[in-house]
């Protein structure tokens, strides 16, 4: 669509003739050379004797229902072209960010942590960094870490090598001696088979036996 906008006729005395002769204002100007068309209300006045008429759907509710049609107009002076032009607005946007409500996704946001999630549009406190504790599933590891590598990993051990850091708690040495042997109501027996005894030796330690003949 096309705005023509022609030139307004004036009507003027020529004294030298002693007739009257039509002459046109220049284009958006009256007679008087008062502008009369301020297409964007920038105190400039527009040149164009034809403007093109642009007309731009943006159909938000149509590409996202979540989202209205704001319209407005802009003006191309340098081309000559008027744009009825369009945005989207989203109908919820509790926290003004641009997104509806509708849209945000929950998860990490921090490009430094392990599981970041670049799509991710709401943080949601899940972000995992490099030396964080985890569990790397291996019942023989111990002090499991996030490592450099974003891997969760432990220190081994062996349930042999806790034994024998306990093992003189267990069997005693021959350094040890037995005080007494109680029965399990605290009573001093010298009978050993065939009941549970206890064996208190001089270094505090206790050691369970049952031993059968």
């Amino acid at each position: 669509m096309k705005l023509l906008y022609t030139a307004l006729a004036c009507l003027i005395s020529v004294s030298l003739y002693e007739q009257q002769v039509d002459e046109y204002a220049e284009a958006n100007y009256d007679c008087d050379g008062n502008c009369i068309l301020y297409l964007d209300k920038d105190g400039v006045c527009k040149s164009c004797e034809e403007y093109t008429y642009v007309v731009v759907d943006c159909e938000c509710e149509f590409f996202d229902p979540v989202t209205y049609t704001v319209f407005f107009t802009n003006v191309d002076e340098e081309n000559c072209i008027i744009i009825e032009d369009c945005y989207c607005e989203c109908i919820n946007d509790s926290d003004g960010d641009g997104i509806c409500d509708e849209n945000e996704l929950n998860g990490c946001i921090s490009s430094t942590a392990c599981n970041y999630n670049p799509y991710a549009t709401e943080d949601d406190d899940s972000c995992v960094f490099v030396g964080d504790p985890c569990d790397d599933g291996d019942p023989n590891t111990l002090d499991d870490e996030m490592q450099e590598d974003c891997e969760c990993a432990g220190t081994s051990y062996s349930a042999v090598d806790e034994l024998e850091a306990f093992s003189v708690l267990i069997y005693p040495t021959k350094d040890k001696k037995i005080e007494k042997v109680i029965d399990a109501f605290g009573k001093e027996v010298n009978h050993t088979t065939n009941q549970l005894l206890f064996y208190i030796y001089d270094d505090g330690s206790v050691e369970k036996k049952f031993i059968v003949y």
